[in-house]
């Protein structure tokens, strides 16, 4: 949020309420060791002129 072209439109305390409810959400994608995992399914098309 902090980096995005929105970051003004939000001040400090709620930009910590988004981190708060944010890591509560997030919180299944989160295994043990701290690292993130979740799908992201994506098509990839080729396609050759002939």
């Amino acid at each position: 949020m902090k980096g995005w072209t929105l970051a003004d439109a939000i001040d400090d305390a709620q930009y910590a309420r988004l981190q708060k409810e944010a890591q509560k959400e997030l919180a299944g994608f989160v295994k043990r060791d701290g690292s993130v995992r979740f799908d992201s399914p994506a098509h990839i098309v080729t396609a050759v002129k002939v």
